[in-house]
């Protein structure tokens, strides 16, 4: 049966968080083919992050070294389609996130990543084999579409020797996460190297709000809060909303601070309230902890469109938290602009048996119904809103 490429099209976005789905229909033909392989292919990791503790096992701990050849024996061949999938993130991490710091043996398995990490980038600045691409590098035949660039864990120094980035000319969105392991000078190069620049997400330290200054295309730009040195973060970021050139110009429309967990996260909120210029951005997201929100700040913050209530799972519970952050939020004194409270659902990618670990964990029908029913003046109001964060 022969179906319209519209009706195909729907049908491959319904099973766009399914790799296992998406892998079977992208056999049906070609018209399958190629709507498939833009959801498949959307994000590469350059190296793969390690899988959660329940997800591993120790065959693939040892296997970094197999994974990063098989990773370059793939794109190097001359039937591969990835770039034809057009992929638009491309995440570089040669180091473990702090989630992993248990990890058996966690230094030696950092080196072998650093490692590995060198091969591919050695590799993807060789040339395209193919006589048509001789021109092209790995990674500009791998990144022309590339419009969000993740850099994290990793010496910008080291990166900025081994790969250039004109091999991502498209990229409008930058993530910078991780330890700071960068000079100011290379934190300079990295961000000249895009100029077109729309998104920045980066930690609120001194260097990098201050090199932003002179950036003027920014449209969004997301901070990351750390524990313990508050007021000093909340010093440079109204130095950066003060100083900014895209501030002034009127072209940052939107900011986004994210609080890392900590079990006096309230004391931020209050804070935020009375340290921070909130009246010079028009639009602001808060994301945090749900006890945050409850306690601490009485005070009115202004232009916060949108709450995101990480890990309000946990807090289900707490009925009495729960119930009262509802009053809270929906009752719009403290934020007054709001417009969505949104509360994160993860979404496991690939399909996973009915009653197993994930499916028991991840039940997202389960959750939304849940969410709903513990926020009902806020789905009353039509501020509830469900996020799916894919894992």
């Amino acid at each position: 049966m022969h179906l319209a490429q519209e009706l195909v099209d729907l049908i491959v976005d319904e099973l766009s968080a399914d790799a296992t789905a998406l892998i079977c229909v992208s056999l049906v033909s070609r018209s399958w083919l190629s709507a498939s392989r833009k959801h498949l292919f959307q994000k590469l990791r350059f190296l793969p992050s390690p899988l959660p503790r329940r997800h591993r096992n120790d065959r693939q701990i040892r296997s970094i070294e197999y994974t990063t050849a098989k990773i370059i024996e793939i794109c190097s061949h001359p039937l591969c389609t990835i770039p034809n999938a057009g992929p638009t993130h491309v995440e570089l991490t040669a180091g473990v996130d702090s989630i992993f710091r248990q990890l058996a043996h966690r230094d030696h398995y950092c080196r072998r990543r650093l490692s590995a990490f060198k091969m591919l980038l050695s590799w993807l600045r060789e040339r395209s084999g193919e006589e048509r691409d001789m021109m092209q590098t790995y990674a500009q035949k791998l990144s022309w579409n590339v419009q969000h660039l993740t850099i994290s864990y990793i010496d910008m120094e080291e990166l900025l020797e081994h790969l250039l980035f004109s091999a991502f000319p498209r990229v409008i969105h930058l993530t910078l996460e991780g330890p700071e392991l960068c000079s100011r000078k290379s934190l300079s190069d990295t961000l000249s190297s895009f100029a077109s620049l729309t998104h920045i997400e980066v930690p609120a330290s001194q260097m990098s709000l201050q090199i932003l200054e002179s950036c003027s295309t920014l449209e969004h730009l997301s901070i990351t809060i750390e524990f313990p040195e508050l007021k000093a973060q909340f010093t440079m970021i109204n130095q950066f909303l003060e100083s900014s050139l895209t501030v002034r110009n009127k072209c940052l429309k939107h900011c986004e601070l994210e609080l890392r967990s900590n079990p006096n996260d309230f004391r931020v909120i209050a804070c935020l309230s009375r340290h921070i210029h909130f009246h010079m951005i028009p639009s602001w997201t808060i994301k945090a902890d749900c006890k945050a929100f409850v306690r601490g700040c009485r005070s009115t913050i202004p232009h916060v469109t949108a709450i995101v209530l990480r890990s309000w799972e946990v807090f289900r519970p707490l009925h009495g938290l729960i119930a009262k952050l509802d009053q809270v939020l929906s009752g719009l004194v403290r934020y007054p602009d709001l417009r969505d409270v949104e509360l994160p659902i993860v979404k496991v990618e690939g399909t996973v048996c009915e009653r197993s670990g994930a499916h028991h964990d991840m039940d997202e029908v389960d959750l939304e119904r849940q969410g709903r029913l513990l926020f009902p003046n806020c789905n009353r109001k039509g501020l509830l809103k469900m996020c799916y964060v894919y894992d």
